[in-house]
């Protein structure tokens, strides 16, 4: 039988999360972070000499692979970084 210590601390739980919104809106915040932009910010540094010629390209022009291997690295760190965040806020 649920206590009423017990039903309280699930009632709270269902509080915090109901005033942090659904996981989206969590995620959505998370996105727009300072902490994110940095991590941003470090990845184009780290990845900049792989576009830094995309510049003189031309309407037509095919990419090359390197492109596609920075996007598949962008997608890991950042969707690890979601991930990470979703498990720490405990949704």
């Amino acid at each position: 039988m649920e206590s009423k210590s017990d039903s309280k601390a699930g009632e709270d739980s269902k509080d915090s999360k109901d005033t942090r919104g659904t996981v989206i809106d969590c995620v959505q915040r998370f996105c727009l972070s300072e902490e994110l932009e940095v991590e941003f910010a470090e990845f184009v540094r780290d990845h900049l000499h792989v576009f830094k010629d995309s510049i003189d390209a031309k309407e037509g022009d095919e990419q090359p692979l390197s492109y596609y291997e920075a996007y598949k690295e962008y997608l890991r760190r950042f969707e690890k970084k979601i991930e990470e965040y979703i498990a720490k806020v405990s949704y």
